[in-house]
């Protein structure tokens, strides 16, 4: 996700470094969501990765009902124009 802006590679605690968040059993939904909310604010980029999704959250495994619901709030951010959604090979090459 990326919230605008042209993609550099930044310094870490720069508000615009490339920052992932691993969807795990770490990781809320709330704070998944805020996650989008800073690349928005910030112009940055966030990426998410996980393992496996299923009923019940372990050290691996994000629920399934959370994953819906990230992918939810961020379809929602994109209609709204807030975003672009994009792969990384995209965001390398600067979009």
């Amino acid at each position: 996700l990326t919230g605008g802006g042209t993609p550099t590679l930044r310094a870490v605690g720069d508000p615009l470094a490339l920052t992932s968040y691993p969807l795990n059993n770490s990781i809320t939904l709330s704070q998944a969501q805020a996650a989008v909310d800073t690349a928005i604010a910030s112009g940055g980029t966030v990426i998410f990765y996980g393992h496996k999704y299923g009923a019940a959250a372990d050290s691996l495994t994000w629920t399934t009902s959370d994953f819906s619901a990230l992918l939810d709030y961020i379809a929602q951010k994109r209609l709204e124009g807030s975003l672009d959604v994009t792969t990384i090979d995209k965001w390398w090459e600067g979009r």
